[in-house]
């Protein structure tokens, strides 16, 4: 049985990457025939999603500021 960290771990990891497939998804249509200007807020939408999921997530490596 997985410790409820570890689970908890995994869902973040499994939201994170499924946010990022749909990023992708959004990205192709925002540019499908020429840039769709509709499609802007929802991408943008996107990423302010993925960035509240790494930031409950409790762990973001990406950044270090001497």
């Amino acid at each position: 049985m997985l410790s409820p960290v570890t689970s908890q771990t995994d869902s973040f990891a499994a939201a994170i990457a499924a946010q990022k497939g749909a990023i992708a998804e959004i990205e192709r249509e925002l540019w499908d025939g020429g840039f769709n200007d509709d499609v802007l807020d929802t991408y943008q939408g996107a990423f302010r999603r993925l960035e509240r999921l790494i930031a409950e997530q409790g762990a973001d490596g990406r950044h270090k500021f001497v």
